[in-house]
């Protein structure tokens, strides 16, 4: 079954009189419990491709499908409540509010959301072992539980599709690589996907399918 799905999408920008394609016409088709990764350079449309699907933009031509629903021309307020309901975001710098500790982070979408599910974020802490630093601050945290932590406020909403922008790239080996099979788990363990862009071929090397994104244009690549 698609859960997302790019038709037709193109994005251009322009500077001063000059028309920049940032994105190419692109159709894009994401299943459930997919792992997918997208690969290029910096400049390649990558980050272009992403807030598209984030609905953190609109694109210039084509239609962005959700479910099944087409969402790209909903007013503003209701796509706002798609992405905070439906798409988890984990991005290269863990976004987390530096004056809160972990556990204050998800008090905080509890307020939004009004459902406190203090068992599921008890089986989210333990799952990503983050459960002994939950009364830490964030500055108190290594880069690796930064992302551990993301990834558990990520999950939190139980989102129909996860976007993770670069999520390993300020971290080490190791780290990096056991970033990667935690998103692996997460797809594995609900029904849910994750697409993952990544400068880094090697970070890709789980995935289901990879695409690769060279001036604007992408392209399914072999495994």
């Amino acid at each position: 079954m698609s859960i997302m799905k790019l038709e037709n999408v193109s994005k251009e920008f322009k500077d001063g009189t000059t028309k920049i394609q940032a994105l190419k016409q692109t159709n894009l088709e994401i299943e459930e419990n997919q792992f997918v990764a997208i690969i290029g350079p910096s400049g390649s449309g990558k980050s272009t491709l992403l807030t598209i699907l984030g609905l953190l933009q609109k694109p210039t031509t084509g239609t962005v499908y959700l479910n099944g629903e087409k969402i790209n021309e909903q007013q503003e307020k209701d796509k706002a409540k798609l992405r905070f309901d439906k798409i988890g975001f984990i991005f290269q710098s863990s976004n987390l509010i530096p004056f809160l500790k972990v556990k204050e982070q998800f008090r905080l979408i509890d307020k939004i959301t009004h459902k406190p599910k203090e068992e599921y974020l008890n089986e989210l802490f333990e799952k990503l072992d983050i459960d002994s630093i939950k009364n830490k601050y964030v500055n108190q945290l290594s880069g690796g539980q930064r992302q551990r932590v993301a990834i558990a406020r990520a999950l939190y909403n139980e989102p129909t599709i996860i976007l993770a922008d670069e999520p390993t790239a300020s971290l080490d080996s190791d780290k990096a690589y056991e970033v990667i099979d935690l998103l692996a788990n997460v797809v594995k363990e609900g029904k849910r996907s994750v697409i993952m862009v990544t400068h880094d071929i090697r970070m890709a090397k789980k995935c289901d399918v990879i695409y690769e994104i060279s001036d604007g244009e992408l392209k399914r690549k072999e495994l």
